[in-house]
């Protein structure tokens, strides 16, 4: 069992996380759910903050091609109920910027992404005015 919990903590994912002061805290999540119920995200979406920190913790590297990750609106809420007072929301963004880099972006956000670099709106009033609309 401690040979599996040491592949755990050991893993890229939760190595780079844990790089950062701020997400040492990560390591005190008691998992009692508290960031879900607060949630507002949670009513609408499958987000379960909760099982995102889970898969943090446990080194589940699938988690930035999970959605759930962008489905969070980064309310703060979850920081805001929990006991322990971990930077979830921080998280969420660290994953993010993972994801990013990994290349896990969901389709909706890079027709965005792509609006704002080439036009400066996010919007879709400048869509016929996009080169490339795929260039992320």
């Amino acid at each position: 069992m401690s040979r599996r919990r040491e592949a755990q903590i050991s893993s890229k994912l939760v190595q780079e996380i844990m790089q950062d002061e701020v997400f040492q805290r990560l390591r005190a999540c008691i998992q009692c759910g508290e960031c879900t119920a607060g949630c507002p995200s949670g009513i609408y979406t499958p987000l379960r903050v909760r099982k995102v920190m889970r898969k943090v913790l446990t080194g589940i590297e699938n988690v930035l091609e999970d959605p759930d990750i962008w489905q969070c609106t980064t309310c703060y809420n979850c920081l805001e109920h929990c006991t322990r007072h971990i930077p979830v929301t921080e998280v969420i963004f660290k994953l993010r910027n993972m994801a990013v880099r990994e290349g896990h972006l969901i389709e909706s956000f890079k027709f965005v992404i792509n609006n704002l670099i080439e036009t400066g709106d996010r919007s879709e009033e400048h869509t016929s005015e996009l080169q490339s609309p795929n260039t992320i």
